[in-house]
């Protein structure tokens, strides 16, 4: 399968910009493969997913990551792992500069796979 750069479809979440590059449907369901740039303020507050698990790449400015317990900054080149079920969250750790990063499903995400919400963090 191919999917020419710029044709992706793409959603705009105020200052964010998601960009689905592989969805389900062009991986067979293995994967799915997001690039999401922060232009401010923006991220996830924590939750889990129950049958996949999200994984970081980050490509520009700083983005802090929650595993559940505690926050970590990463900025371009770092990676964080989230396995099935581990509560996690992630924002633009300076609202004022922008950032981007890759995020990884496996196996795609579903929209019956819906995240829940984690409560008390």
């Amino acid at each position: 399968m191919h999917q020419s750069a710029g044709s992706e479809p793409s959603r705009q979440l105020g200052t964010t910009t998601a960009r689905y590059l592989a969805t389900g449907s062009l991986t067979a369901g293995r994967y799915g493969l997001y690039r999401w740039d922060m232009g401010g303020p923006g991220g996830a507050t924590p939750h889990f997913h129950r049958t996949f698990s999200e994984s970081f790449y980050i490509l520009s400015g700083t983005v802090a990551v929650y595993d559940g317990a505690n926050w970590a900054d990463g900025t371009a080149g770092d990676f964080h792992y989230v396995p099935e079920g581990g509560i996690h969250a992630f924002r633009n750790a300076d609202p004022d500069t922008p950032a981007s990063m890759l995020i990884l499903f496996a196996p795609a995400w579903r929209l019956h796979d819906s995240s829940t919400r984690a409560t008390g963090s």
